[in-house]
């Protein structure tokens, strides 16, 4: 699940280390490149109190970690497979000029660097039923695409490998963004949803992002209560190929178990 949480869980987050409390969250502080190079681990976690530093690029997966209180240092375009499978909630922010400055000088000194986090939208990561995504209509385009568009307030993009969660015909072509608008479209106009959509949801909703398209049209199938079926759409998009607008859809306009879409 990627979802915004407000400022107060992050700072919660940090005040609970230095009440010797245990987060069983982690937090991953997001710099860009240059400043994560420059960033001495040794010796902020020879300053750090109950609480342990780890750069992304240390651990193959985010799994791996077993230390408590773990706050990971990354930067912008890493691996996808860092988080694949993931068993815990990532709390994610972009760190500042001002922020880095004051990490690197301090560590992390409770109210002073919270003071200087940057306010505004947060996230965090956490696997969640694809299904439940089909409810939240509104919030579908934002989810799919945070971790992979750049941020404009940031610019930034969190995440590098979206071959990972490419189902068949749509983040192969140089317009999926457009293209997923309008998948997204259909679903809400039209109650269709696209198998390519329907695999882009679930990999990024269960982190699983080297599930095959047949499992994932299994899961599909057994929780819809139907299969898919191909479809021609090329009056519902402005894309015209052949190899886009007839597609396979599951048509949620007839079943009662069906998410509210």
């Amino acid at each position: 699940m990627v979802e915004p949480i407000s400022n107060n869980s992050v700072f919660d987050w940090i005040d609970n280390i230095f009440s010797n409390k245990e987060n069983k969250e982690i937090l991953l502080l997001v710099f860009n490149k240059h400043q994560l190079d420059r960033i001495d681990i040794k010796g902020l976690n020879e300053q750090a109190k109950n609480h342990t530093f780890i750069k992304m690029s240390e651990i193959k997966r985010v799994n791996e970690i077993l230390t408590k209180n773990t706050i990971l240092l990354g930067h912008q375009l890493m691996d996808i497979e860092k988080i694949t499978n993931l068993n815990k909630k990532i709390f994610y922010c972009f760190i500042y000029d001002k922020c880095y400055k004051f990490l690197i000088n301090n560590g992390i000194s409770n109210d002073r660097f919270k003071g200087c986090l940057p306010l505004g939208k947060r996230y965090y990561i956490e696997k969640m039923e694809p299904i439940s995504l089909l409810k939240n209509k509104e919030y579908i385009y934002e989810y799919l695409t945070f971790m992979f568009l750049e941020d404009i307030d940031f610019n930034f993009t969190l995440f590098k490998g979206v071959h990972k969660i490419e189902g068949s015909k749509f983040f192969k072509i140089s317009f999926w963004d457009e293209l997923l608008r309008q998948d997204i479209k259909i679903l809400k106009e039209h109650k269709l949803l696209t198998s390519r959509l329907a695999i882009t949801i679930y990999k990024i909703s269960t982190l699983r992002f080297n599930d095959s398209d047949t499992k994932i049209g299994l899961y599909y199938s057994e929780k819809l209560g139907t299969r898919s079926k191909a479809k021609r759409l090329s009056k519902m998009m402005k894309f015209k190929s052949h190899n886009i607008t007839i597609t396979k859809v599951y048509d949620l306009n007839y079943y009662k178990s069906t998410p509210n879409t």
